[in-house]
C-alpha cells in the first residue's frame, strides 16, 4: 500500500519532469522558438482536453462544435503570431491558391448543376458525382507538388521534432497499456 502510494505521489512531478527534459532537448538541438511553439501547443491542448471533459464529463454531451470553434481560435493565434515563411509561400504559394481556387469551382458547378437537374436524382447524382472527381484529380495536379515543394523547405526539424514525439508517445503508451516498464527508456 505505501509503494503504491508513493508511486503515485511522484508520477506527476516524474512525467512534468520528463516534458521538461524533452523540451530542453528540443530547444539545445533546434532552437528556442522550435521547444517554445511546442510548449504553446501543448497549452493549446491541454485546455481544450480540459474544455471537452468538462462538456462531456458534467453535461454528457460530445459537442464537437465548441471545440472546433477553440481549434478555430488556436489556429487564428498562432497564424496571428508566428511570421510568414517566405521560401515556402515562393515555392509552392501559386500552386495552392490555384488548387483552392479549383477547389471552390468544383464546389460551384456541382451545386449549380445540382439545382438544374433536381428533378432527375439520377442524373443529378451522377454528375455531381463526375464533378467532383474530374475536380479533385484536377485540382491534385497543381496541389500536390505544391505541398510537396513546400514540405521540402525545411523538412530535417519536422522529422526529428516527429521522432521525439514517437519516443514519448510510446513510452507513455506502454506504460498505460502494460502496466510494465517501457522497452525505450525502462521507465
Amino acid at each position: 500500500m505505501i509503494k503504491r502510494y508513493m508511486t503515485e505521489r511522484y508520477r506527476v512531478p516524474f512525467l512534468y519532469t520528463g516534458m521538461l527534459l524533452l523540451l530542453l532537448l528540443v530547444g539545445f538541438g533546434q532552437g528556442w522558438s522550435v521547444s517554445l511553439s511546442i510548449l504553446n501547443l501543448c497549452l493549446i491542448s491541454a485546455i481544450m482536453a480540459i474544455g471537452v471533459n468538462i462538456q462531456w464529463g458534467y453535461a454528457g454531451l460530445f459537442n464537437v462544435g465548441v471545440m472546433g470553434f477553440a481549434a478555430l481560435g488556436g489556429l487564428a493565434s498562432v497564424i496571428v503570431s508566428m511570421p510568414a515563411v517566405n521560401e515556402a509561400r515562393v515555392a509552392g504559394g501559386s500552386g495552392v491558391l490555384i488548387g483552392l481556387l479549383i477547389l471552390v469551382v468544383t464546389v460551384f458547378v456541382s451545386v449549380l448543376g445540382w439545382k438544374k437537374l433536381k428533378k432527375h436524382k439520377v442524373a443529378a447524382y451522377w454528375f455531381v458525382f463526375t464533378t467532383g472527381l474530374v475536380g479533385y484529380c484536377f485540382g491534385r495536379i497543381f496541389f500536390v507538388p505544391a505541398v510537396n515543394a513546400i514540405e521540402a523547405v525545411n523538412p530535417l526539424s519536422i522529422r526529428l521534432s516527429w521522432w521525439l514525439w514517437f519516443a514519448y508517445t510510446f513510452c507513455l503508451a506502454s506504460r498505460r497499456a502494460f502496466s510494465s516498464r517501457c522497452i525505450i527508456c525502462n521507465w
